[in-house]
């Protein structure tokens, strides 16, 4: 079973994102994630992250210190 929380925004150097974290359990261990969502025009991108609970806390912050510098050829013109 989901649990889908309320979205938010992750806005990085190049791109923003729409941001839709959420959780569930997978052979009865509590696992957690986010789903990134950016989009122009007629393209977008998707990029999923999730782990374990603590490890998706411990390593949320180096994920989107990574995402913050992403460059995606189709937005970057």
């Amino acid at each position: 079973k989901n649990l889908l929380i309320a979205p938010k925004t992750y806005k990085g150097a190049n791109v923003e994102y729409c941001v839709l974290p959420y959780t569930y359990v997978k052979d009865d261990i509590k696992m957690s994630g986010e789903m990134y969502v950016a989009s122009r025009a007629m393209a977008y991108y998707v990029i999923y992250v999730d782990g374990t609970l603590s490890s998706f806390t411990k390593y949320n912050t180096v994920f989107e210190n990574i995402l913050y510098n992403l460059k995606f050829s189709v937005f970057d013109y």
